[in-house]
């Protein structure tokens, strides 16, 4: 049996899809297509590509946002971790005191 499959990944949809359209245009009113509403389709084609452009474009703002931000936990967490053994050091006697700086000291 002859099985078509339709794609699954968004930008091969999108692909398929504008093939389809040109084919059903290009053959007008012998397009056995004309039946279905491609107009809206191709409307709605376009609409999801420039949404798709928009996420990619998103996306990668976002990954480099993570990456900043990132960069930033690393120096902050140092300081934190400094900060902690400095606070040993002064109240080796007495850690519960580090509590006080917000640290959470477990008996």
């Amino acid at each position: 049996m002859t099985k078509v499959s339709v794609p699954t990944k968004v930008e091969d949809v999108f692909r398929l899809a504008g093939l389809i359209y040109a084919k059903h245009t290009a053959l007008g009113e012998a397009s056995p297509l004309k039946a279905l509403d491609w107009e809206t389709g191709k409307a709605n084609l376009d609409a999801a590509e420039a949404q798709n452009t928009a996420f990619k474009e998103l996306h990668r703002q976002a990954e480099a946002a993570r990456e900043e931000r990132n960069h930033y936990v690393a120096q902050i967490r140092l300081l934190v971790q400094q900060s902690r053994d400095m606070l040993k050091g002064i109240h080796r006697n007495d850690l519960r005191q580090l509590g006080e700086y917000g640290f959470e000291v477990n008996d």
